[in-house]
């Protein structure tokens, strides 16, 4: 027998409702019934007493937020002001944040200091802080914040927006840490209890992160089963994980499928900061399929939110990484023009962006191919553009541009990065751009924006040679990409990274 029918029997027994409703609420919450919740928390809300008032709006916002509405949430919160106590304000930062209240996020921290330092209390404020920290640009501040809320430990017993370990591994994947990330995952599986809702969030997250390193397998035994029953925000992220996990292997009919069930969740949804994974991995699914209007929509509010947030790089990367990816697939300079922000911004040799030519467009002479091919896998390079440089094509190719890339693919594998040795200084290469091009990995740190927008740039440029995009197993920003995510069904195998399309 669970708690919420303990509550229930106790209130058929003629029991006092009001000291009752908001524990049944919130057992009710975790148990996944969302709907029988939500009835017991608006009872609340009505009430005349403020405590069971301010109680009431906690868990309703709570289960807004699950029901993905996080707009319901934050007005929830704002319309209760400053009758919030110690666990509501804490709760109600995030979710400031994550619908681009930063300003509000710290004023509901700062305004209730005096809360009792529980621990669970403690966590979910280094939780906040470690949200608004990663959001500010202070990333190892953030890093360090959240792992500290995670070995806390809170309390399990009170119904939240979203859980501190699903915080913390949102931040870290953004950021790139998916080792760190997958670790506090792991950790908290197996304190979850059974049937939880929070379990079924943390599963997801780590068959997200399974499905970005390329464990497509693992990523499909994280999913929960067809009978769970899962909130609006879990079947979003259920749908579009399904979806990434299609186009990865290139099925169009599932990919079509899922898509269409992703965008039935997405339809109805409150895009908010921490819902930015799925609107990418469904952007460039859209892109796949053609129907990229169908987006348009909820991109403008994805990138409303990251706007009124100052446009922070850790959260904004992988949602513009996954632009990139689209306008590839679409050769669209409309998509190119929203992302390409981030190019003025990185360390792009000017010279090799006039010889870009899109895929299949006339005029991809060799001479244009050779000379960019042999600036990039030049020897001071950026590493990641020297091992895109040396993939093998994606797609049919005129066939001077296919032997020019064979023949200089074996200058581009003996690079340091891959090899483990220092490259042989080579006479007859083009001089290098030392004022252009970072020339080690230590002078790219991940998540930064000049090396990311390298990134970008760099696999603009490698298309021009007719190669494919990979995973990069040293870079932890490239944790956001995929192997052959741009490879249509009939590319060869990839051969050097997972062995995909």
């Amino acid at each position: 027998m669970s708690a919420a029918d303990l509550y229930r029997a106790a209130l058929t027994a003629g029991a006092e409702p009001d000291p009752i409703r908001i524990p049944l609420a919130e057992s009710l919450a975790r148990a996944g019934d969302l709907a029988a919740a939500a009835a017991q928390a608006d009872e609340a809300l009505a009430s005349t007493d403020p405590a069971q008032r301010t109680a009431g709006v906690r868990v309703a916002a709570a289960i807004a937020c699950h029901n993905g509405d996080s707009g319901q949430a934050a007005a929830l919160y704002s319309w209760l002001g400053a009758d919030m106590d110690g666990l509501t304000a804490l709760s109600a930062s995030p979710v400031f944040v994550g619908t681009g209240q930063l300003t509000n996020g710290r004023k509901s921290l700062e305004d209730n200091v005096g809360a009792p330092p529980t621990t669970s209390a403690t966590a979910m404020r280094n939780a906040a802080l470690g949200v608004i920290a990663s959001v500010e640009g202070r990333g190892q501040e953030a890093l360090s914040l959240l792992g500290q809320a995670v070995t806390q430990q809170p309390s399990t017993s009170s119904f939240t927006p979203d859980s501190t370990v699903a915080l913390a591994a949102l931040t870290m994947l953004h950021s790139g840490d998916t080792a760190r990330a997958r670790s506090i995952l792991t950790g908290a599986i197996r304190a979850d209890r059974r049937h939880d809702v929070f379990g079924v969030r943390h599963r997801l997250l780590a068959a997200w992160i399974a499905m970005l390193s390329g464990d497509l397998s693992g990523a499909v035994q994280w999913l929960p089963g067809a009978e769970v029953e899962l909130s609006r925000r879990d079947r979003l992220f259920a749908e579009s994980l399904r979806t990434g996990i299609a186009r990865r292997h290139g099925d169009t009919g599932p990919l079509r499928q899922h898509w269409q069930a992703s965008m039935d969740a997405l339809s109805a949804y409150s895009i908010d900061l921490y819902t930015l994974l799925p609107v990418g991995e469904l952007w460039v699914a859209a892109a796949r399929l053609r129907t990229l209007d169908v987006m348009t929509h909820h991109l403008d509010r994805a990138f409303a939110v990251l706007a009124h947030l100052g446009d922070p790089i850790a959260w904004s990367a992988p949602l513009r990484w996954a632009g990139v990816h689209a306008a590839i697939l679409t050769n669209s300079r409309r998509i190119s023009r929203r992302t390409g922000r981030l190019l003025p911004r990185g360390r792009v040799p000017v010279p090799t962006r006039a010889h870009w030519r899109p895929p299949g467009a006339p005029g991809c002479g060799c001479s244009p191919t050779t000379w960019t091919a042999r600036r990039w896998t030049a020897p001071r390079a950026c590493w990641p553009t020297r091992a895109w440089a040396g993939m093998p094509p994606a797609w049919p190719v005129r066939p001077h541009c296919t032997r020019t890339t064979r023949r200089l693919r074996p200058r581009c594998w003996r690079s340091r990065e891959i090899s483990g040795r220092r490259p042989p200084r080579q006479t007859a290469s083009p001089p290098p751009l030392r004022r252009h091009i970072r020339r080690h990995p230590r002078d790219c740190p991940s998540a930064s924006a000049k090396s990311l927008n390298c990134c970008c740039a760099a696999f603009l440029i490698a298309i021009s040679v007719r190669n494919c995009s990979f995973r990069l197993r040293r870079s932890s920003i490239m944790s956001h990409a995929s192997v052959g995510v741009w490879a249509p069904n009939h590319a060869p195998t990839c051969s050097r990274c997972c062995g995909q399309s």
